[in-house]
């Protein structure tokens, strides 16, 4: 039986070994888990929208909620680490391109 925690952690590092945008943006992977993760970052000037708030969809913890075949749903939370305010929250869809997980090899 594959460890769930490990198949979590190996699909995050096979992702974002080559995740250059992620990386450009000064964003880290904080915490991975069985259908879960969390990323930060530090807002720079360069991310401030018109409004002068960090342009949305950059800092988030996303958790599944359902995965049926090839396609899944996700709630994510965007929250101010100075204080814990939530900022925004969204439900995502996701839909598989049918391609193996490179995580998945060394099963």
């Amino acid at each position: 039986m594959v460890n769930q925690q490990d198949l979590a952690e190996r699909s995050a590092a096979a992702m974002w070994d080559g995740d250059v945008a992620s990386k450009g943006l000064g964003m880290r992977l904080l915490d991975v888990g069985p259908g879960t993760a969390r990323v930060g970052m530090v807002v720079r000037a360069d991310m401030i929208n018109g409004w002068q708030l960090c342009h949305g969809g950059l800092i988030a913890t996303a958790t599944e909620r359902a995965i049926r075949g090839r396609s899944g749903v996700y709630d994510v939370t965007v929250v101010r680490s100075s204080d814990g305010a939530t900022i925004a929250e969204f439900r995502g869809r996701s839909r598989s391109l049918g391609r193996p997980n490179p995580a998945t090899d060394k099963d």
